[in-house]
């Protein structure tokens, strides 16, 4: 089992004390109480901050009615698949307190966009920044296409946003595959996507960092100098007691097979900097420690030399056994070029990134059935209401899925809105079309296999709107 926050040997044990004095049928039930509440604070805490008459609140909701498609009726499932061309959808699942700040604002935005429009607020109104609740990613929208990989909310209260890509796309954006993505993602923007998600893939090898040991260059080194730390004052700190750098070279006693088998995981750029196999991204079990890669890569262009002490060194074994506690700052140095390069080709592609949004106006809410009234209620006192409102049965989708150790309902929804939505002449295929590959068990990666190997997407296309408001695979 796991808790979120915990590791699954605290969470067992947080949990054995608990049980045995509210069983786990109590514990599930005071869950789902402290869990229905919050979802019910969310709704009432914005009906309260919004007054209006109940006459006033009657006639508007009478008015949203006509806008209510249930997934159940196939006279009105109709209709909607009318809205998408070719059957193409796009989807967007978040939980309910981000929903009702996008019917709120009127726009689903990337965080870009969030920032901007908390900037123009505080110069217009003035008074402290708000905390900006994220509905995506920096650099543009995140949506699934045409299936449902992944599926976050709130459980038994999923809610999202549903749109035709041929409506939503404006011009000089395009939905491109990102980086890690989840199966069937596609990220609503303008950048140089194959360009930007490259780097970001680059700068995720190179410098990332966590409470314990993540599998980038700084982090396997500066982990290595703790371990030695650790060795040397004989202490135990449960931060330090491993580094995947020493289990590497513990494992692999050959030094030749060693070299090949890492040489291979690298190339040079034009400028002598070091650039990483993407496929060591979201590796399962961090087989092969980037740092190694990357210690690799120094001895075999001679710039293990610039580190003074380390000058003779011929293998990567060599330079491991030998860093410690204080000479590795002059590795944390000697990674400046590669970091150097990648701030300044980042920082270009950052500038470039722009506001992105969708009005609610062009998507459809997409609910459970046991939360219509509710929604009733929050749109009656929203300034821009959605294209339609769509509501399925709440006992057919019940679970969220995204990186989680249960599978959630994305499936179900998937199928829910495939019968609504069905493909016509222009239905363009995720799989064969965008990707270039089929999404298959074995080429899932990350602790819960819940993104697809970064080596898996050499072949990755972007779709855009073309002037005659198609959509094309580019």
């Amino acid at each position: 089992m796991s808790l979120w926050g915990y590791s699954n040997t605290v969470a067992e044990e947080k949990a054995q004390r608990i049980l045995p004095k509210q069983g786990y049928a109590g514990m599930l039930r005071r869950w789902r109480r402290d869990h229905e509440n919050n979802i019910a604070k969310y709704f009432q805490d914005f009906i309260d901050r919004h007054p209006m008459t109940e006459t006033d609140e009657a006639e508007k909701i009478k008015q949203l009615r006509t806008r209510v498609i249930y997934l159940t009726k196939p006279e009105q499932t109709k209709a909607l698949a009318a809205q998408f061309p070719g059957g193409n959808y796009l989807y967007h699942g978040t939980r309910v307190e981000q929903a009702i700040a996008i019917l709120e604002s009127g726009n689903l935005s990337n965080v870009k966009g969030l920032y901007d429009a908390e900037e123009e607020r505080i110069k217009r109104e003035g008074g402290e920044e708000k905390i900006i609740r994220r509905n995506s990613g920096y650099e543009g929208i995140s949506w699934n296409y045409n299936k449902i990989g992944a599926l976050p909310g709130d459980r038994y209260h999923l809610v999202g946003f549903l749109a035709s890509p041929q409506e939503v796309l404006k011009e000089g954006e395009k939905l491109a595959i990102p980086s890690r993505p989840a199966p069937y993602e596609l990220i609503q923007g303008n950048i140089n996507s194959a360009r930007y998600y490259s780097l970001k893939t680059q700068q995720e090898l190179l410098i990332t960092i966590g409470l314990g040991e993540t599998n980038s260059v700084l982090s396997n080194i500066v982990q290595l100098s703790r371990y030695r730390e650790n060795q040397t004052k004989g202490e135990v700190n449960p931060f330090s007691i491993d580094s995947m750098l020493q289990n590497f070279i513990d494992k692999n006693t050959d030094d030749t097979e060693m070299s090949n088998k890492l040489r291979g995981l690298y190339s040079l750029r034009e400028d002598g900097t070091i650039e990483f196999n993407p496929s060591l991204l979201q590796q399962v079990s961090n087989e092969i420690p980037v740092a190694a890669v990357w210690l690799q890569a120094l001895i075999d262009t001679g710039r293990i030399k610039n580190i003074k002490g380390f000058e003779d060194i011929t293998t990567v074994r060599q330079a491991v056994q030998r860093i410690d506690n204080i000479n590795y700052k002059a590795f944390i140095e000697e990674l400046r070029k590669e970091k150097n390069y990648l701030e300044q080709a980042i920082k270009d592609d950052d500038d470039n990134v722009t506001a992105v949004s969708v009005p609610v106006s062009q998507m459809y809410l997409v609910i459970p059935n046991i939360d219509l009234e509710r929604y009733m209620k929050i749109l009656a006192r929203t300034k821009i209401q959605p294209k339609g409102i769509v509501v399925y049965d709440h006992n057919a989708v019940r679970l969220e899925h995204f990186a989680s150790m249960h599978k959630g309902d994305n499936e179900a929804m998937s199928q829910l809105l495939r019968n609504a939505i069905q493909p016509t002449e222009g239905y363009i295929d995720y799989e064969e079309e965008i990707l270039g590959t089929k999404i298959t068990p074995e080429k899932m990666v990350g602790y819960r296999k819940h993104v697809i190997g970064e080596e898996h997407l050499t072949k990755r296309k972007s779709l855009r709107r073309d002037e005659q408001g198609r959509l094309v695979v580019l």
